[in-house]
């Protein structure tokens, strides 16, 4: 760690993340494959134990953080996690993991120390909310991602509080002073100036400069220059962040990188500069979401980004100086959700936004808390566990899940799934695919929020009709939800039109009839054309036989 510059960080991120990436694409890609492995991340020092503390890798905590998202999209590649102690030998090392590698678990992530195993559950804490404190009057405050909106939510909270000097960075701040007479009114710019100088109307001093806080050059030259006229700096917060990211399948490394560029490096340049200041705080902006199951999926990048965070507080305590990183959920009317309009989304997933005020007070009441983490995230457990059954068996939410839903899946549910299977295994096979083929249909029509399924041409593939690959997750889940099978988050990737996935499907569910389907007895001449006609009409209704007979009428 002592060697860690910007620069190293960039590299780790290609040996860590980047490695997993190709690796799960190239598990992806491997169709000769008739078993996909079981892929095992192993670090060694990314995770703090309190019973047992070390020294913390931060970047190496990265890998757990891409790793949830390969979880989440793709459960069937992912062993596990595994962090080895940093005090064992290379033997001891080699003999532990080879422990963890071959026991009988459900667990997926283990840290171990001092041959113990620990193992990560997320728990409720109540407690009252302490009032927000007063900000020193002789101090500077910097706030990272200033002009972005939870950036400018948190410069109006500081000088409401007693701040009197802000120092404001972003990639995108307003124009210097001297051009803001020519800015045209209703532009972001516009809006920028408008925010800096009600803050100065409240009493404030401000400075800003655009810049990217992961350039350490420009980062000290900008604290040599500029910053020096202001009284040192006593509080930073770090809301930096870039919101890009996709599937795994379609996951770029030049996406990753951009997307932990200002989480990672950005953070380490704050870290070197604030050597030379006293801090009262140092508050850096992770995200809660990363790390629930489905809500993972096209966040790979986010999320090592946030692991890292997570564990950059960790290794500040652990070297005596002041940090603390919030896993927050979404707020709502201001930052990436918001803008993306990704809130609505999320809460159809159980997951409530955080109002600005709520979210603020938030932060006041961890402010000189002596903690490393901590999340700030409302979660709906039960109407969670309905969208995303695999968190029944995931042991990382589980107190809380169970807390949910002590009786695994509802009777409701478990019904309409006995339902649906066994009224498609009364059908005979072309009736099932039709019914197969509906049933997926109405899946997509919700997924992709579309007015009916009439009104779209089936024969063409799901992606030409305007479905993401977010999309394509959420019905791989509701499928495998409804079906109770297992099935791969390449599904439509796969298997591009309804009528591949339902063929696809019915494989899977009915096998013992696809192996005898595959070598039909034959029946030569008419006899042939009459039973495949047969087949053809089994099953079917009064109006489906009727528009099948104009179908055949209108060709004649």
């Amino acid at each position: 760690v002592e060697q860690t510059s910007a620069a190293t960080l960039e590299q780790d991120q290609l040996l860590g993340p980047g490695s997993a990436l190709y690796l799960v694409k190239a598990c992806l890609d491997a169709e000769q494959m008739t078993q996909k492995p079981r892929l095992w991340f192993v670090t060694c020092g990314a995770q703090f134990i309190p019973q047992a503390p070390r020294p913390v890798s931060p970047i190496q905590a990265a890998l757990w953080g891409f790793g949830t998202s390969i979880a989440a999209e793709h459960r069937e590649l992912l062993g596990g996690l595994v962090d080895l102690d940093s005090q064992d030998s290379a033997e001891g090392a080699a003999d532990i993991l080879a422990a963890v590698l071959c026991a009988a678990t459900s667990e997926d992530q283990i840290a171990v120390r001092s041959r113990q195993s620990f193992v990560p559950r997320l728990e409720r804490q109540r407690e009252p909310v302490q009032p927000t404190p007063s900000f020193k009057t002789d101090a500077s405050y910097l706030i990272t991602g200033a002009f972005g909106g939870i950036g400018l939510k948190v410069g109006e909270w500081l000088v409401a509080h007693g701040a009197r000097n802000l120092i404001m960075l972003g990639r995108n701040a307003p124009p210097p002073r001297s051009d803001w007479a020519n800015v045209a009114p209703g532009t972001r710019a516009a809006r920028q100036i408008a925010a800096v100088r009600d803050l100065e109307a409240q009493g404030a001093r401000v400075i800003f400069e655009s810049i990217d806080i992961a350039n350490e050059s420009a980062a000290i030259t900008f604290f040599h220059d500029r910053a020096s006229a202001f009284p040192p700096v006593r509080g930073i917060l770090h809301t930096a962040g870039i919101g890009r990211g996709d599937t795994l399948v379609k996951l770029g490394m030049d996406t990753v990188t951009e997307v932990m560029r200002p989480k990672v490096a950005g953070t380490w340049v704050l870290h070197q500069i604030s050597q030379q200041f006293t801090l009262d705080f140092f508050i850096v902006f992770s995200s809660a979401t990363h790390q629930l199951g489905v809500l993972g999926q096209g966040a790979a990048a986010y999320s090592a980004a946030s692991a890292f965070l997570d564990a950059f507080a960790q290794y500040r305590r652990t070297v005596a100086q002041t940090a603390l990183s919030i896993d927050w959920g979404p707020w709502s009317r201001v930052g990436m959700a918001a803008e993306t309009g990704n809130v609505a989304r999320l809460q159809s997933f159980g997951i409530s936004p955080v109002s600005p005020r709520r979210g603020l007070d938030a932060l006041g009441h961890f402010l000189h808390r002596e903690l490393a983490q901590a999340w700030v995230i409302g979660v709906n457990w039960k109407q969670f566990v309905g969208v995303d059954s695999s968190l029944m068996q995931w042991p990382f939410v589980s107190d809380l899940v169970n807390e949910a839903a002590p009786g695994g899946e509802s009777e409701e549910v478990i019904a309409r799934r006995v339902e649906l299977l066994a009224g498609l295994r009364r059908l005979p096979a072309k009736a099932r695919a039709k019914r197969l083929e509906a049933f997926i249909q109405d899946q997509i029509v919700s997924v992709m929020g579309l007015e009916s399924a009439g009104d779209v041409d089936w024969r063409r593939g799901l992606f030409d009709i305007g479905m993401d690959s977010l999309m394509a997750l959420n019905l791989k889940n509701r499928l495998q939800s409804d079906l109770g099978i297992p099935i791969s988050s390449t599904l439509v990737f796969d298997h591009p039109t309804v009528e591949s996935i339902a063929s696809f499907l019915s494989q899977q569910m009915f096998p013992e009839e696809s192996r005898a389907h595959a070598a039909p007895a034959e029946s030569p001449g008419l006899e042939q054309d009459v039973l495949a006609a047969a087949e053809e009409i089994r099953g079917l209704d009064e109006q489906e036989m009727e528009q099948m007979l104009e179908k055949k009428i209108s060709t004649l």
